[in-house]
């Protein structure tokens, strides 16, 4: 596994075993730019401070109580020195990789598809592969929010500052829903499937992919920062709920 700096043009190479090369079956980066999180084919989990260029914590697996065997599919998402794993059981863990200690434990109401955090770890998002996503304020796990879709959810980002979630769906449209209300604030729809998403850091741009290509909205809002990025197609995403 590679990590490249952009600004230097320089990489890294993380390995888990010299003797081995396992295949990389799930990869978490924080936004912040400090640890790296990665699940191997043989359900190790390593974490790596980055930004220390180190191996920081080691055989945290056997802390999660991974299991081992070969079914079962385990997420990572990570921030903000917190990192939330999800295998084949309904829950999430929460772990402090700092303290190396765990946090919460959260219910969820069933086994995800894919989980996102937002940068300041105050907030989890849940997908189900159905027009579902919940929601997860972290330091309250039992105040789970059900956040309904126009088709079935397959990615969700954050916005930079945690207050707004983004989700695409495999029948083209672009939602987006204030954290604090669950409140659907915007929605767009293109044509064709969307099957991944990004939320640009320190940017209100909203950078969607899928069946006919890339799309970047900008959501305006003055709660995040204008930008001036440039794309090969920008619509503006202000448009009240259908």
């Amino acid at each position: 596994m590679r990590l490249w700096n952009k600004s230097t043009r320089l990489q890294a190479e993380f390995s888990f075993n010299k003797d081995s090369n396992p295949e990389i079956r799930s990869l978490a980066a924080d936004p912040n730019g400090v640890w790296l999180a990665a699940v191997d084919s043989e359900r190790s989990l390593r974490v790596w401070d980055i930004s220390a260029d180190r191996s920081a914590v080691k055989n945290l697996d056997q802390a999660l109580g991974l299991r081992r065997a070969t079914d079962g599919k385990i997420l990572l998402a990570v921030a903000s020195s917190r990192l939330i794993v999800s295998d084949s059981k309904n829950s999430l863990q929460v772990w402090d990789l700092v303290a190396k200690s765990k946090l919460e434990k959260i219910d969820i109401s069933g086994q995800p598809d894919s989980i996102s955090v937002s940068s300041d770890a105050a907030w989890a998002a849940t997908t189900y592969g159905t027009e579902s996503v919940g929601l997860h304020k972290i330091d309250q796990p039992a105040a789970e929010v059900t956040l309904r879709c126009a088709g079935p959810v397959t990615s969700t980002a954050f916005s930079p500052t945690g207050s707004y979630l983004a989700a695409v769906t495999s029948k083209g449209t672009l939602e987006v829903f204030a954290t604090d209300s669950g409140t659907r604030c915007a929605f767009m729809r293109v044509d064709g499937s969307l099957s991944c998403s990004a939320w640009l850091p320190r940017s209100s741009a909203i950078a969607v992919g899928g069946l006919r290509g890339l799309y970047l909205f900008e959501y305006q809002d003055e709660k995040l920062s204008s930008s001036t990025a440039a794309t090969s197609e920008r619509r503006a995403a202000t448009a009240a709920p259908e």
